[in-house]
Parts: C-alpha cells; sequence; structure tokens
C-alpha cells in the first residue's frame, strides 16, 4: 500500500511546493503588457519632442548682419567718413575676370606638355614662390599682361593711391554666402600687378617710379580686403601684402630701385599698412559662428534651441557632410544652442585674448586646440570652431615682413644717399626710419652684419634677419626649402632664421644650407 504522501499528484493541480503554471502565465503577460505601454509612451513622448522642436524656426532676434555690418564699419575709423569705393574695385574684379575668361577661350598658342592653362598668380603665404608659374616668365602671362594693358585695366588702379575707405556690402541671407566672394580674382589681379612691376623695374630705371606706385597699388588691394568681414578676407589681404613685400625686396636685392623710387615705396608702406586691430578678424568669425548656430538650430524664444536635421544638410556641405552624419547619427544627443554658444564663447575669448600678444610674448604652447578634448555631444562645436592660429601666424608673417623690408627699403636708401652702408641700425633713425626696428620675434632690434661680397654666396655685403619664432639667433640660416617658416611658429621653423635681403628666386645657391 502506497503512502498518502507517495501518491501522484491530481492531474490539473500543481505541486503544493510552487506556482501555478496559470500564475506564471498571468505575470508574463502583465510584464509583455507594460513593456509594450512603456516602450509606446517614450515614443511618442520623443515624436512630440521632435514635432515641438523641428516645428520652431531656426534663427532668434540677433540680427548677426547687422553685427558685422557695424564691426566692419568700426574698423574703418576715421576713414568711414570718407566715400567708401568699393564699388569701383568690385568693377575692376569683374572686368579682369572678364578679361581672363575671354583670354583663355581665345588663347591662339598651342598648349605646352601639361595643357594649356593660365599660370598660377594666386598668392598664398603658406606656398614658396614658384618663378615658372608667374607672368613675366610665361609666355601666355606676357601676352595676357600686354592684353591687361591695352585696356587700361591695370591703370584704373591708380585710385588706391587715393582711396581709404572699402566696405564691402553685407547683404547674403547667410554671413557665410558674404565671406568668399571675388577672393580669386583679387589674388589674380595681384598676381597681374606683380608682374606688371617686374616689367617696369626690367626698364633699367627709368620706370622705377612707376614700379613704386604699382608696389603701392599691391599693397592698397591687400589692405582693402584685410578690412572686410571674416578670416578669409583677412588672410587674402595678408597675403597679398606678402606678395607685395617679398616683390620689393626681390627687386631690390637683384637691382635696387632708385633713390626716389625707393623714397615713394617707404611713404607707400606708410600710407597702406595700417589694419584693424590684431582681434578683429576674430571678433568677424565669431559673428559668423553664431550666425551660422543661428539658422542650424531652432529658438525656443529664451536664447536655447535644438539642432534641426533639416537645416543640417546646408551645414554638412560646408563640412565635408560630417554633420550630416551627426544629425542622422546622434543628432537628440548634441548640446542644445545655449550649451553651444556658452561654450564656443569661454574657449574662443581665450584664443582672441592670446591673439593680441606679440610673437615673443607667447608661450610655445599657446596654440592647443581647445576643443580637442571636448564632449561628443559638442561634435557641432569641433566642426565649426575657428582655426585662429593660421589667421594669428598670417598676421605675425606679415608683420615681420613689414619691419624687415621697411629696413631693408631704409639701408638701400641709406647707401644711395651716404654712398656707404649704415655701421649699425640706428644711423637710419630718425633720417629715414621714426624708430629702430624691433623685431617681433624676440627682445632687441633685427639682427645686422656687413659682410664679405667675396665670402657670400650670393654676392652680399650685409645680411638682415629676425631670429624667428625659436627666438634663437642662428647666424642667419635659412630654411632652404620652406623659407618663411621661422615666421609662423612652425616646428620646422626650429632652428632657422629669416633673412630679408636673399634673392629669390635662387635660394638653393644663396642660403646657408646644410
Amino acid at each position: 500500500m502506497l503512502n498518502q504522501d507517495d501518491s501522484p499528484p491530481t492531474a490539473g493541480r500543481s505541486p503544493s511546493n510552487g506556482p501555478s503554471r496559470s500564475t506564471f502565465r498571468r505575470v508574463i503577460r502583465w510584464f509583455c503588457v507594460s513593456v509594450i505601454v512603456a516602450t509606446l509612451g517614450v515614443v511618442a513622448a520623443v515624436l512630440i519632442w521632435v514635432w515641438h522642436w523641428e516645428r520652431q524656426i531656426g534663427g532668434d532676434n540677433t540680427d548677426t548682419r547687422m553685427q558685422a555690418s557695424e564691426i566692419v564699419s568700426e574698423a574703418q575709423g576715421s576713414f568711414a567718413d570718407e566715400a567708401n569705393r568699393w564699388s569701383e574695385l568690385a568693377d575692376i574684379l569683374a572686368t579682369y575676370e572678364q578679361l581672363q575668361s575671354e583670354f583663355q577661350r581665345n588663347y591662339p598658342a598651342p598648349k605646352d606638355s601639361a595643357g594649356f592653362a593660365l599660370p598660377n598668380w594666386v598668392p598664398d603665404a603658406s606656398m614658396a614662390y614658384d618663378p615658372s608659374s608667374s607672368p613675366e616668365q610665361s609666355k601666355a602671362g606676357a601676352e595676357f599682361l600686354a592684353r591687361l594693358d591695352r585696356s587700361g585695366l591695370l591703370a584704373r588702379q591708380e585710385f588706391f593711391e587715393r582711396a581709404k575707405h572699402f566696405e564691402r556690402p553685407i547683404d547674403a541671407p547667410r554671413l557665410i554666402d558674404a565671406t568668399f566672394l571675388d577672393l580669386t580674382v583679387a589674388r589674380r589681379l595681384a598676381r597681374a600687378d606683380r608682374a606688371l612691376l617686374f616689367r617696369l623695374w626690367k626698364s633699367g630705371g627709368a620706370q622705377d617710379k612707376e614700379a613704386a606706385r604699382v608696389f603701392e597699388w599691391l599693397l592698397a588691394l591687400g589692405r582693402a580686403y584685410r578690412y572686410q568681414f571674416g578670416a578669409i578676407n583677412s588672410l587674402t589681404g595678408i597675403a597679398i601684402q606678402v606678395l607685395a613685400l617679398d616683390t620689393i625686396r626681390e627687386v631690390c636685392m637683384n637691382r635696387p630701385l632708385r633713390e626716389d623710387a625707393l623714397a615713394l615705396c617707404l611713404a607707400a608702406m606708410e600710407r597702406q599698412l595700417d589694419a584693424p586691430e590684431r582681434d578683429f578678424a576674430l571678433r568677424c568669425e565669431r559673428i559668423l559662428v553664431l550666425d551660422t548656430v543661428q539658422w542650424s538650430f531652432s529658438d525656443d524664444g529664451r536664447g536655447d534651441g535644438y539642432f534641426l536635421a533639416a537645416e543640417n544638410f546646408d551645414l554638412g556641405a560646408l563640412t565635408g557632410n560630417q554633420a550630416r552624419k551627426t544629425a542622422t547619427g546622434e543628432g537628440f544627443f548634441l548640446a542644445s544652442k545655449k550649451e553651444l554658444v556658452d561654450k564656443f564663447d569661454e574657449l574662443f575669448g581665450a584664443d582672441i585674448e592670446k591673439s593680441l600678444r606679440l610673437p615673443r610674448d607667447r608661450t610655445a604652447a599657446a596654440w592647443n586646440d581647445p576643443v580637442e578634448g571636448l564632449p561628443r555631444r559638442f561634435r557641432i562645436l569641433k566642426i565649426l570652431y575657428p582655426a585662429p592660429q593660421k589667421l594669428i601666424a598670417a598676421q605675425d608673417q606679415l608683420m615681420g615682413e613689414v619691419i624687415g623690408t621697411k629696413t631693408l627699403l631704409a639701408i638701400e636708401l641709406f647707401r644711395l644717399r651716404n654712398n656707404r652702408l649704415p655701421g649699425a641700425l640706428s644711423e637710419l633713425v630718425p633720417g629715414i626710419l621714426a624708430e629702430l626696428p624691433l623685431d617681433p620675434y624676440a627682445s632687441g632690434t633685427l639682427r645686422y652684419k656687413q659682410t664679405d661680397p667675396s665670402e657670400d654666396p650670393c654676392g652680399r655685403d650685409y645680411l638682415l634677419y629676425t631670429v624667428g619664432s625659436d627666438r634663437t639667433d642662428n647666424d642667419a640660416k635659412m630654411n632652404v626649402k620652406v623659407p618663411f617658416t621661422p615666421l609662423i611658429g612652425a616646428p620646422s621653423g626650429k632652428g632657422f632664421d629669416f633673412v630679408f635681403n636673399t634673392p629669390d628666386p635662387d635660394l638653393q645657391k644663396c642660403l646657408n644650407a646644410d
């Protein structure tokens, strides 16, 4: 006989030591229902959130176009009371572009081995000058220059000698569209002016004064762009002025201009090398970034908003489509407009402060990337953040070249007036220069020493140089491949100086290389 405890369970009855199957099924059902309801709630909340933000209009009440116009007008200073001559400059550029297009279409000469193209006349302060690409060294360039001459276009630049107020109207819906106008044409016109200067100089002295006038046109063209909105305009203006300074030094090292022409060049530098404050272009960049944030973010009326995926396609086109990927992949997790602007002002304010220092007063680590360590949610800021170090490096280069070129012209003028070289730079003051030429990279003046022409590879009887960004006197040793690196703080400039009286383009035989 079986014990009661050993009898099999009755059908349909659960064992006494666990929950019934029906209870377990009820728990599973309620759990699934809860998950579904919660998921639907989250989806609904996200859809409502997206609908709320996407219905808002990008932008707020800040008139960034007015801010841009005001900062440019303020930079003009006392010249703002004069007539705005931008329309005349714009007409010259438009005419130049038309003449070049016609010349390219109708050029009768056969193509060279690489296929005919007009020489590259775009001045770039970051590139060594290639004489083979210049108009004075090419048949096509010479013919085009002659055609420009016959058109009277080059002579129309005479108004640069009197005009100081150049202010391009800012009327594009988005500021980014108002910053890249006519830059390429301006650079090509600068190359044509450079070629004209060389042609006048090659006359043997008879047209040196005219060459000095063209030198002023080049400086004035660069000056006009340095006063326009946006860092790219400042960089273009700096590149054109650097081209002018390099050209006049090259001229003087091969056959110095006559005394009256040298005096005209120095006077032109006094007239045309004024510039806005060093932080002007960076303050323009701040307005440009804020304008971009306005049209790429919504606005809740309180200065905050959400990144707009629809507008993001325009932003993506400006950033290699990085922003487009951001919108589709993680747009919901980006920093809000207010967070982005606050962080930008915090970081960029420090960069603007650094930009006001002279090269000699900056530390080696002054230009660490401030956005490198930011969280991923600030990805848009990483895309929009300007590169202040490039602009400041260009400003540093121009500052060094202005001081060096002015001193070189003064030395050559002193030589013509006194039939000898100055024993020291102090002899140039106050007869020619108003003050001693201080080295912007180190304490003291520019380095100047007389040399024996028979022992110098270029036959020079003096050397004039700056120690450059490494702040070390390397005995006038230059970087043969990229001579300007000591002027811009590049690592490759360490161990080198920048010598102002080096005849181009024969750098290889004229520089003290390893």
